[in-house]
């Protein structure tokens, strides 16, 4: 470093990163407890009488955000459509749509190269260039 360059260094004794607080770190791995769709998971797979002793047997302070959400949502999907459509892709993954293509490609090399030139000049116009 220069004299004449300033000390860049915010933090001069190192204190405060992932060594010292260590439970700030991300170690990469998926954490079951913080996913909404493992949580709804798995309220879809307990019997009834479990899931509605869940709320009375896991207290606030011990549930996550996730866990809260997750039960909401299964609760309210037994009652209602829309709500059991949106459990049932969000855990059993959306239903594949079929695609059906309508449009057939014109066969380019039955026209002449004039032909090919006013083509490429109404393409480039419905796109907004200029040849």
């Amino acid at each position: 470093m220069t004299t004449n360059q300033a000390n860049m260094n915010r933090n001069p004794k190192g204190h405060g990163g992932f060594s010292d607080y260590p439970e700030h770190r991300s170690n990469g791995r998926w954490d079951k407890n913080n996913s909404i769709s493992y949580w709804m998971n798995y309220f879809i797979r307990l019997t009834v009488a479990e899931f509605r002793s869940y709320e009375k047997d896991v207290s606030e302070n011990k549930r996550s955000v996730a866990q809260s959400i997750a039960y909401a949502r299964v609760f309210v999907a037994r009652s209602v459509l829309k709500e059991s459509e949106f459990v049932t892709n969000r855990t059993e993954g959306y239903p594949t749509q079929p695609v059906e293509q309508t449009n057939i490609p014109e066969n380019l090399d039955s026209l002449s190269e004039e032909d090919l030139r006013t083509k490429i000049r109404e393409i480039d116009r419905k796109l907004g260039g200029n040849i």
